[in-house]
Order: structure tokens, then sequence, then C-alpha cells
């Protein structure tokens, strides 16, 4: 036990050291510094950014390095795949055009794909769409209408694409079993943020340019940042070291990371716990199953006093406490699209402006939802170091308090 409390106290003081050096040269160092903090990173933002890079005739200069590494790290299915003519995209990536919000004409289900990438070279027809969800929750048969567009296109060789951190497409996206079937056809892949760093990482050996090096080394930061909860690499490189100084150290990390599942399952108990506490005089109380990070779908519900078949609930939509937003559901699928879902719905719409996000209106069960900060807890320290303060409890009562009097003051209570 000393070994692990010594070892606690030395990266203590590493991150403490760290902490003071940046304050020191904080001036020519910049550390932390990021031109992603100036630009938009939505989704939207990010699918601009990829596509640029993908782009062959962008302005990055680099012709098809981006995309012929992206399909050899990211789309094994595509560059080992038995159908030859996919080898004939493959040599002629040059002739690939790639466009952002693409409407699904051919299908007429008037969604947008984030990218599509299309290449036509003598006779043969190729499509790759990239569905983007860096943030957002799958939407209703949203896969399946992307799979029956590149159907409908009439393509020689067609590959769609999931991209998301937190965990495979949902079964209201897509059912599982036809999912499995794409995965056997070799006509989808999973791609992953943390995939795409490795991708980055490859092309910077390869680029020739210092702007645009420089550029995927921001990019590179953001990611980590964002999805992969590195906030700092310098920070991780030194505890890293000190970890594997020597045996007993690599001996007592091993037993504290044995012991982080354990600690953030007694943190989200405690959380729980708070939100049943602060719920008291409120009129609305907790309920949930319990939060478990290896399940989608985990939520906690405030259920409403005068409000039957509705409630107020905040959910991780991934596994690993990821994916995390709030919302009003109905219980009872019956009611889905019923005159009282419409009005709740349309009662959040017009109170927007009381709510930090826009809300998406209308999803299968959620009359509305909308994200939470921090949308990823897993790797995130801080939101787990709020939570024995109590602050990240309050702060979730004072946004449950905010649609409750919305629905309140529209006479939407039973």
């Amino acid at each position: 036990m000393d070994n692990i409390r010594n070892l606690l106290n030395e990266v203590n003081t590493k991150i403490k050291a760290l902490e003071t050096a940046k304050e020191l040269y904080g001036e020519q160092l910049a550390p932390d510094f990021s031109v992603f903090d100036f630009i938009n990173t939505n989704e939207t933002g990010i699918s601009w950014i990829l596509a640029n890079l993908l782009n062959p005739k962008s302005t990055h200069g680099q012709k098809t390095l981006f995309l012929e590494k992206f399909i050899k790290i990211c789309l094994p299915n595509i560059d080992n795949h038995e159908d030859k003519r996919w080898q004939n995209y493959l040599t002629n990536l040059s002739n690939t055009t790639v466009i952002t919000e693409q409407t699904t004409t051919a299908s007429q289900t008037n969604r947008r794909m984030d990218i599509y990438l299309s290449a036509k070279i003598s006779d043969e027809t190729f499509g790759i769409c990239i569905e983007n969800k860096p943030y957002a929750s799958d939407q209703p048969d949203q896969l399946t209408d992307y799979y029956n567009e590149l159907e409908n296109r009439n393509l020689t060789c067609k590959h769609l694409v999931y991209l998301s951190e937190y965990g495979e497409p949902s079964g209201y996206s897509v059912k599982a079993e036809v999912l499995d079937i794409w995965r056997n056809e070799k006509v989808f892949s999973h791609v992953t943020y943390t995939m795409l760093v490795d991708w980055l990482t490859e092309c910077k050996k390869d680029c020739q340019n210092q702007s645009v090096t420089e550029f995927i080394n921001q990019f590179i930061k953001f990611i980590q940042k964002q999805f992969m909860g590195m906030e700092d690499m310098n920070e991780q490189t030194e505890i890293l070291e000190i970890m594997q100084s020597n045996s007993q150290n690599i001996s007592s990390a091993i037993s504290i990371s044995s012991s982080i599942d354990v600690m953030k399952k007694n943190l989200m108990n405690e959380f729980i716990s708070q939100l049943k506490l602060k719920s008291q005089n409120k009129s609305y109380h907790v309920e949930t199953q319990g939060i478990f990070p290896k399940n989608r779908y985990q939520n906690i519900q405030f259920k409403l006093n005068g409000l039957t078949d509705f409630d107020i609930r905040i959910q991780f939509e991934d596994t690993n406490y990821s994916t995390f937003f709030i919302g009003i559901s109905t219980l009872n699928e019956s009611q889905i699209n019923s005159e009282k879902y419409h009005k709740i719905a349309k009662a959040i719409k017009n109170n927007q402006h009381q709510l930090p996000k826009n809300v998406i209106l209308e999803g299968n069960v959620w009359c509305i939802w909308y994200d939470l900060e921090p949308t990823h807890w897993d790797n995130n320290p801080e939101v787990w170091a709020e939570i024995p303060k109590g602050t990240l409890s309050e702060s979730i009562i004072k946004e449950v308090d905010k649609l409750y009097e919305i629905l309140k003051d529209n006479h939407l209570l039973d």
C-alpha cells in the first residue's frame, strides 16, 4: 500500500510541476493554444475538415496521400476486398470527388450524407458514404437509409462508414441482423476517432508541407483531447515515465488501474444518491436501475408528479459513460407522435432560448433531447472530480428544473 501511495504522490508532484512550468513559460510555449479553439468543431465542421483532407484535389497539395492512407488504415474491408473491382478504384484514387452534406435523392429519404466520396473509372462507379457521429445520437433508420441510398445509386462498388468513437450503431438506426450481413459482405466499416489519430500520424510521415503538417498536429491534439480524454500529452509522457521507471512502480500502477472502474462505479452511485437527495423537495423523484458502463442507453429518470406517460431523463447513449444528454421521453411507445408528444416538443422549441443547446425534436421515443457537457465522462478527470463536491449533480438538477418549468408553464402536466 505504501508503494501505491508513493506512486500517487510522485505523479501528483509531477503534474503540479508541469502546471508550474506552464505558468512560467506560457508566453514562449503557449502549450494550450490550439487553432481548433477558433474554428467550428461541431459535426459539420469536423466533416468539412475530414472531407478536405480526403479530397485529392484539395488545397493541402498532398494529392492522394490522405485518402490512400485512410483506406489502408481505417478501411481494410476495401483495401483487402476480394472484389477486384475495388482495386480499379484504389489504383485511380485521383479520380475521387468528395462532397459534404449531399442529399439522398436516389432513395428519396431526404437525408444528408456527411461525407460522400465518389469516382467513375471507365464504366465502373464507386461510392463511399461516411456518417460522422462525433457527438449526436443515431436517428431512426439513419444508417439503413444511407445504405439504401448507395444501393439505389446502382454503384459498381459501395461502402458505408460509421465514424464514432463510442459504440456501434444503435438498433433503431439499423437492425443488428442487417448490420451483421453488411459486415459479412464487407460493405460496412466502423471507424473510431482513435483510428483517425493513427491515420493522421502516418500521413505526417509523408507530408511535404510544413503548414499542413502543423495543422495535422493540431488536429491530432484536438481529437486526443475531445474524444480520447488526453488533455496534455506532455503530462501523459511524464506520468508514463514515472510509472515505467522501475518494477515497483509498474506493479503499483497496475494495482491502481485495476481499481479505476470500481472507483468510477462508486462515484456514479454517489452521483445518483446526490440527485435523489436534491430532488426530495421537488415535483419529481429519481428512479434508475443503475449505470453500467459496458451497456448502452443507461439512464436516470426524473419521474414527474402529474405526468404519467412522459419523464425527464439523462442518458449515456454509448458505453463507458459516453454521449451524455438530457431530454423528455415517453414511457409508452403508443404515445410516440401523439398530440401530447407534439405539444411537449412545441413547448420546448418555443422556449429554446432558455436551454444551453439546440434542441433535437421528435426523435423516436424522445420528444426532445440535447447534449450535456461534458458529453464523454470516461477519461475526463475533471468530471469525476466534480462528483464529491456536489457541483455536477447541482447543475443537472438545474437543467431538469428548466424543463419541468417549461412543461408547467405550458400546462402540460396532467
